[in-house]
């Protein structure tokens, strides 16, 4: 018995193909590719175990993961490609590919003589078409169609002699083509689309009563579900109301007659007969043999303890059971209707077949093993709850698009955002699901090896952890977190070259999971301009469900956190992750390219706690002082700079000036020159007045502008707040600003990091310094409300004024006279 060595398989490199064709299995190519015959309806015994000769037979392969191995291959469930097996039919039965093709041949065709109605000239000119093409003479090729329309529409009785010669100069072409035709075959869309065409154009011309050879009558034939029909007359030309159907066995041995006569314009109109070297290739257009597919594309599921098998396996099922029950029919057709010579439970099944005689019996039953096959390959065309071959492969939720194809949506994540101002500005909160399922390749190197082993021991379930191993070949392994042997061995063989023999043929690559610091693409939609997709360092979160995002972003995407949604793409290449990190990085849009304004900034109850923490009599004790600096700059590894006090008697204070000035100091790089900087606040002069100011006492200028020496001027000098509040003007979406300032002088990756450090400050401040607002404080008091209502009133009367100006009429009109 052949044995399986795992380096066989490891020694199995790709191939690249470069042409693809395909063709018909015969009936004993399947028996061939087969390694069984499914002969049971019955699948499984009592204790769950596959019976042999059913449709989950050990030789075709194993049904799952906890199977026993392959009887033909000896391979576990993991390597084991599966085996076709195959069904034995009774009687032929229409291949549903065919159910076309069958129809329109038997159509043009004269069941006397067996020759298509057609003539020689339209013949000669199709394979003179088809022949261009495959040479590549395209635009020669419709010129015919075009030339030659007079005979193609009326060929009975034309005669085309008079375009002999026309039909020679195209002939010519491809007699003096110097290449050969297997390298001008083109097979594209086109092409096919094209050869198509002038196909379907010959194959509906109108044909007469008559046959052109034989004179007969043609029988006229109608398709009904994917079934011939044949019109029948009672006599005297009236038509019978009771329809015949053309069995398979029937439209076989005339499609054969029709294959002697006219094999040539078959193989042109069916080009995938041409390299079958069986008597009649027509008979591939029947199946009187089914392939069955091997187990693992159809599993079978345990559910409750119960095996609950594949749609496709419940089909095949029918088939059998159908298949079983023609042969007890065809039994008593044979001794002619007795059915004395069937055991008992052969008469159980005769019984329930549907029809009052034998023959009607067997028609009705070989009509639904036809609607067996065909649902098959396609459930639509028939009632069923099965899912055929066509809606296995087809539309985006099919087995290629699905499982196969590279998607747009692999590596990709989408969730509602919600608000999270502890992350800083250029990072994106992600829950630890997403980073479970979101994986990034990483070659294995020598100095990376450690982490990857350990990624590897963790498993697909724990994280950081790998999902795969992809091997030096392209094969990938995914990894089991049940099977620690399995970890183990990939992990000693990491830095081991499966092939020896062959040199370097690369390395391996661990499918690892999203972990804290990879770049991620985030999108909201839709997208207006170049930062609504920006990149972000991700943060990943455990226990969360959500996207996390702060709040300084939220211009930028137009976002707000009502249950808007976002996606997140996660590159996939070293190049990708580069462009992320040092061109769609956060750090880097923080100016719109509209016009050169900033997008980030803070926002509500940052910029509240910001002005009441730069207040002038704000002062904090050195604990305090200490723990608002390092929530704020916790990201330094080094040493943090601080200031000495303001005040140091009776105790040392330090201003809330003083913290912002400290939080700044240690922003910027100390390499470079401290920011100087004069501006004002957003809050004007007259908001800080509650009282009238009294008059110079020792003489003196009085200042030209209101806001000098106010908190409504801004200076700052080496770094330091001297003067003023800071509000919306220096930290939030604002030009000018401090936050913008930064920005110009040392670069984006500074301002992000202010942004972020006086955020973290700021939710900190308010975390003991609240600010609230309640109904008392809205409410309008008495004296404001009689102002109030004295305005309203006075603005009642300015209508009249107004409208009597404008009409030259008298100030003591009445509003009737004005009206008038």
């Amino acid at each position: 018995m052949f044995q399986f060595s795992k380096n066989d398989m490891m020694r199995v490199k790709h191939y690249d193909p470069d042409r693809l064709e395909f063709s018909l299995f015969t009936d004993d190519d399947i028996k061939k590719l087969s390694v069984t015959k499914i002969a049971s309806p019955l699948t499984f015994d009592a204790l769950g175990y596959p019976l042999p000769g059913g449709l989950y037979d050990r030789l075709m392969g194993p049904v799952n993961s906890n199977s026993e191995q392959c009887k033909t291959c000896c391979k576990n469930f993991n390597y084991c490609p599966g085996h076709f097996g195959y069904i034995d039919l009774p009687l032929p039965v229409v291949n549903p590919v065919f159910h076309k093709v069958l129809a329109s041949i038997l159509k043009i065709a004269c069941l006397h003589c067996f020759h298509v109605q057609i003539s020689p000239q339209v013949k000669y000119c199709l394979w003179l078409q088809i022949k261009l093409l495959n040479y590549g003479f395209t635009t020669e090729a419709i010129e015919i169609e075009i030339k030659f329309q007079d005979v193609f529409l009326n060929p009975i009785g034309k005669d085309g002699t008079a375009h002999m010669e026309q039909i020679k100069e195209y002939e010519k072409l491809i007699e003096n083509s110097s290449v050969q035709l297997h390298d001008r075959v083109l097979n594209n869309k086109n092409m096919e689309g094209l050869r198509n065409d002038f196909i379907n154009s010959k194959m509906k011309m109108p044909i007469g009563k008559k046959c052109m050879h034989c004179h007969q009558p043609i029988t006229k034939l109608q398709v009904a579900r994917n079934r011939i029909v044949i019109s029948t007359s009672v006599g005297g030309g009236v038509k019978s109301n009771r329809p015949k159907y053309m069995a398979p066995e029937e439209s076989r041995s005339y499609l054969r007659k029709i294959w002697d006569h006219e094999k040539d314009f078959v193989r042109e109109i069916v080009p995938a007969l041409s390299g079958l070297t069986i008597p009649y290739p027509t008979d591939t257009f029947y199946f009187t043999v089914i392939p069955v597919t091997p187990p693992n594309t159809r599993p079978a599921n345990v559910l409750q303890g119960r095996v609950v098998e594949s749609t496709q396996s419940q089909i095949y099922k029918d088939i059998l059971n159908t298949s079983l029950l023609l042969r007890i029919i065809i039994q008593v057709v044979q001794h002619k209707g007795d059915v004395d010579v069937l055991s008992v439970e052969a008469k159980g099944m005769y019984t329930t077949a549907y029809g009052s005689s034998p023959i009607e019996k067997l028609n009705n039953s070989w009509e639904s093993l036809q609607m067996n096959v065909d649902s098959l390959i396609d459930h639509t065309r028939e009632k069923g709850s099965g899912e055929g071959l066509k809606q296995i492969i087809e539309k985006k939720e099919g087995l290629i698009r699905m499982h196969m194809m590279g998607k747009r949506v692999n590596f990709s994540a989408r969730s509602v955002i919600t608000p999270d101002p502890n992350l800083n500005i250029d990072e994106i909160g992600v829950p630890e699901a997403f980073a479970k399922h979101l994986t990034y390749p990483v070659p294995v190197t020598p100095w990376n090896v450690t982490e990857m082993r350990k990624m590897i021991s963790n498993g697909p379930n724990v994280h950081p952890g790998a999902v795969q191993v992809e091997f030096e070949d392209g094969t990938i392994r995914k990894i089991n977190p049940r099977d620690a042997s399995q970890q183990e061995s990939i992990v000693k063989r990491l830095l081991t070259p499966d092939d020896k023999g062959t040199g370097f043929t690369g390395v391996k690559k661990v499918h690892r999971h999203l972990c804290n610091g990879d770049v991620l693409l985030l999108n909201r939609q839709p997208t207006l301009h170049k930062p609504s997709i920006m990149a972000h360092t991700a943060r990943i979160l455990k226990g969360e469900k959500t996207l996390r995002l702060h709040y300084a972003n939220c211009k930028a995407y137009n976002a707000d956190f009502d249950g808007d949604e976002m996606n997140a793409h996660f590159p996939q290449n070293e190049l990708a992750r580069s462009e992320g990190y040092n061109i769609a990085h956060v750090c880097n849009q923080y100016l719109v390219p509209k016009d050169g304004t900033p997008l980030s900034g803070l926002i509500q109850d940052h910029v509240i706690s910001g002005v009441r923490l730069s207040l002038r009599g704000r002062f904090f004790a050195k604990h305090d002082y200490q723990q608002l600096v390092f929530q704020a700059v916790s990201f330094r590894t080094d040493d943090i700079v601080t200031l000495p006090p303001a005040i140091l008697k009776p105790t040392p204070l330090w201003s809330g000036k003083q913290v912002l000035s400290t939080v700044i100091l240690n922003v910027i790089p100390r390499d470079r020159q401290a920011i100087n900087l004069k501006s004002v606040a957003k809050i004007s002069p007259k908001a800080w007045q509650n009282a009238t100011p009294r008059a110079w006492r020792g003489g003196g200028t009085p200042f030209v502008n209101d806001s000098d020496m106010s908190e409504a001027e801004v200076v700052i000098r080496g770094g330091e707040l001297l003067v003023g509040v800071l509000d919306k003007t220096h930290y939030g979406a604002t030009p000018f600003g401090l936050v913008h300032c930064i920005y110009e002088l040392y670069g984006g990756t500074y301002a992000t990091k202010l942004l972020s450090s006086f955020a973290k400050l700021f939710t900190s401040f308010l975390q003991h310094d609240g600010f609230t607002l309640g109904v008392h404080d809205i409410l309008i008091l008495p004296d404001a409300d009689k102002k109030r209502r004295k305005v309203i009133k006075r603005l009642r009367k300015l209508g009249n004024s107004v409208m009597t100006v404008a009409l030259d009429l008298s100030k003591n009109a009445e509003t009737d006279d004005i009206l008038e």
